[in-house]
């Protein structure tokens, strides 16, 4: 029985690898920002230093 796989432009190529990549690393960003925001609402003390080294922010 064949298997079907599915080509379609970007499949698999350095352009799809990128977009994924991106992807990833604005939802980690994301992420990141909410439990600042969190920590924020909560009333606990984040530094300034402590904040600079969160990625993306």
């Amino acid at each position: 029985m064949a298997t079907y796989t599915p080509w379609f432009p970007g499949s698999g190529t350095l352009i799809e690898e990128t977009l994924s990549e991106g992807e990833a690393k604005g939802r980690a960003e994301g992420r990141a920002e909410d439990i600042l925001r969190i920590l924020d609402l909560r009333g606990v003390a984040v530094a300034e230093a402590d904040r600079e080294r969160v990625p993306g922010l």
